[in-house]
């Protein structure tokens, strides 16, 4: 059997795609024409496309986009445009998306491990919904005296998961109910579950 290169494999694959994606976008061919280093090129209409797919398909459900994903602002506004709501992880991304005119009602705070400066400016913004996996993120949310929202990230089986988090984040049954219970306790308001 001959030798196959991957990096040969990669490169006909790429030019492949480049040639087809060329013959069928000549309107973005002469966007990129002048530019000299990898460029990311979004369409606007794809990502209203795909929002109204998954939002099809989960009637009755919000749909949050991660900022973390791509905080570029006209991604944010697109999805801000489209009435999502936006998961966000740091003040800077909760700034952008506050940029847009998003309320807070539309914001969620997803990562179990906060700082408690982040914490304040989402209480401060009206951001009140968290994702905790220990006792430690109830105190120091309970801190600030506010009637916050924290729902419990619980630790699932990633079987075939590229980046099996589950190692990082999360807690068993049992330890969410015992987080909830305590949330409930320091005056916080026990409001569900999240996995990843």
């Amino acid at each position: 059997m001959p030798f196959v290169n991957p990096l040969q494999v990669q490169w006909q694959f790429a030019q492949k795609l480049y040639s087809e994606w060329s013959e069928n976008s000549p309107d973005l061919l002469k966007l990129i024409k002048d530019v000299k280093t990898p460029a990311l090129v979004i369409r606007k209409s794809k990502l209203q496309k795909k929002f109204n797919e998954v939002k099809k398909h989960f009637q009755g459900f919000n749909i949050y986009y991660a900022v973390k994903a791509n905080d570029d602002e006209e991604v944010i506004k697109t999805f801000a445009r489209l009435g999502a709501g936006f998961e966000v992880a740091s003040t800077f991304e909760l700034q952008k998306v506050f940029k847009f005119g998003v309320s807070p009602e539309r914001v969620i705070s997803s990562n179990p491990v906060k700082p408690l400066e982040f914490i304040d400016f989402c209480l401060s913004g009206g951001v009140d919904r968290f994702a905790v996996d220990s006792f430690a993120e109830i105190d120091k949310i309970s801190r600030f005296r506010k009637r916050a929202r924290v729902y419990v990230r619980l630790a699932v089986p990633n079987v075939g998961s590229d980046w099996p988090l589950s190692r990082k984040f999360g807690v068993d049954t049992d330890t969410a109910v015992e987080i909830l219970e305590y949330a409930n306790s320091k005056g916080l308001i026990p409001y569900g579950i999240t996995f990843h």
